[in-house]
């Protein structure tokens, strides 16, 4: 199913025999709609048609190095553990995020300064959403619209397997990591 408001979208996703329900709401379109505001108007409109689902999965249009193992594997961790309610893919920090500095009127001072002398290895790693999908246990899900939280898991992704793509340069690095991918699996295949 594609959900969009824009009719040249909806017009290839029907040429290629995807579900074109209903289009999103005005309060869910645009680039500030919150995604969890638009999966839900998705299952509740499809509650209101007397449809129901069980888990639901969220798959963003753009992201160009999504991988089916990473989905089964998503769907696994969601069908495992009645507890949940999404999985996520996610990508590592590169730095401590404990360490990151502000830039203030000319001026570069740490975000936790107390952590000045804490040596990189010794903080504990964080991590950001992939941007690429979202599994959801449907019922636990609309009640609060919970994406991301302590009844969410992750799919941990190395930095070549997801590019968030904001700008040219992100674009470029996209492309490097996905011709990467490609002769990867030539090369596997020879």
């Amino acid at each position: 199913m594609v959900l969009t408001d824009d009719p040249e979208i909806a017009a290839i996703a029907r040429e290629c025999a995807a579900t074109m329900s209903f289009a999103r709401e005005t309060r869910t379109t645009g680039d500030f709609a919150g995604f969890d505001k638009v999966v839900h108007e998705v299952l509740t409109r499809y509650r209101a048609q007397g449809r129901r689902f069980a888990h639901a999965c969220a798959l963003f249009a753009t992201p160009p190095l999504v991988t089916p193992a990473h989905l089964v594997h998503g769907f696994e961790l969601l069908w495992a553990d009645a507890h949940l309610t999404a999985v996520l893919p996610v990508l590592r920090f590169s730095f401590p995020v404990q360490r990151a500095i502000a830039l203030r009127d000319g001026r570069a001072p740490m975000l936790q300064p107390e952590h000045y002398h804490t040596r990189s290895q010794d903080l504990e790693p964080a991590y950001h959403d992939a941007g690429q999908w979202y599994w959801l246990n449907a019922e636990r899900f609309l009640p609060n619209r919970e994406l991301m939280g302590p009844r969410s898991a992750a799919v941990v992704l190395s930095a070549m397997e997801a590019q968030d793509i904001d700008n040219e340069e992100d674009w470029a690095l996209a492309e490097f990591k996905f011709q990467l991918r490609l002769d990867a699996a030539l090369h596997e295949h020879r």
